[in-house]
């Protein structure tokens, strides 16, 4: 009985050491009897995807601005015109810098103007009459235009001044220019590059590829009024000249 009442007072001794030390921690027993969280069981957390918030609706001034922002095709019409008429009266009125302003601008806005044989004619004077920096600065301009390889072309062939033709002809035989020719004109320039003998043997290529501008160059070859001592390539009444003429005049006669 002894040993039992011994016993009985340690177990009372330990109790009463746990309680005195959780005390101490500032725990009691629910406390204790929580479950410890871990890494592995704690809860993850929930990802929470940003709301997306709709963008404000354009103001009417907004979409009118954006509306006008492209011209119609009718002010294009319009800006067109009015600057095929600039160009027209600065070459009358020898006003240079205010034709080639002109010029650029309606290169930009009407490629096709440069169809006119007035237009041309006006870009020719203009191109001659500029001071010969200005000139070349004008004709780079007009280069890089969706029509500036045949614009040069046609501006070089309607010009008297040989200054004017050999800047712009070697503004198109730049790579970054010739590249963006059209093979019509490409055979073209090849046949005038080409020496006086060897012009026959790209015949061949020419019938295939030449268009009007190429038939003028032919048909001054081949005509008696052809001048050699001016340093003309001549073929007057030559079979093969004309064989490539009729041949082209008929291909494009069918279009």
């Amino acid at each position: 009985a002894e040993w039992a009442v011994r016993i009985g007072a340690l177990l009372v001794l330990a109790a009463a050491g746990v309680v005195f030390w959780m005390r101490s921690k500032g725990s009691d027993w629910n406390d204790f009897l929580k479950p410890k969280v871990t890494v592995e069981n704690a809860p993850t957390a929930t990802m929470v995807a940003p709301i997306e918030t709709s963008k404000p609706a354009a103001t009417g001034s907004e979409a009118a601005s954006a509306a006008t922002a492209v011209p119609s095709p009718k002010a294009a019409e319009q800006d067109g015109a009015a600057l095929r008429a600039q160009a027209r009266a600065a070459a009358e009125k020898k006003q240079w810098d205010e034709g080639a302003k002109a010029l650029v601008d309606l290169a930009k806005a009407d490629p096709d103007a440069f169809k006119d044989k007035d237009v041309m004619a006006a870009a020719a004077q203009i191109a001659g009459g500029l001071a010969p920096d200005a000139s070349v600065k004008a004709m780079e301009a007009l280069a890089a235009g969706e029509q500036g390889p045949e614009l040069l072309y046609d501006i070089a062939v309607a010009n008297n001044s040989p200054p004017v033709v050999e800047r712009a002809l070697e503004i198109l035989a730049s790579k970054e220019v010739f590249d963006r020719a059209s093979p019509a004109l490409k055979i073209t320039v090849e046949l005038r590059r080409t020496p006086c003998m060897k012009k026959a043997l790209i015949f061949k290529k020419v019938k295939k590829e030449g268009d009007q501008r190429t038939l003028d160059y032919l048909q001054v070859m081949y005509s008696s009024a052809c001048n050699r001592k001016k340093g003309e390539c001549c073929f007057p009444g030559n079979n093969l000249v004309e064989d490539t003429i009729r041949t082209i005049q008929a291909r494009l006669w069918k279009k």
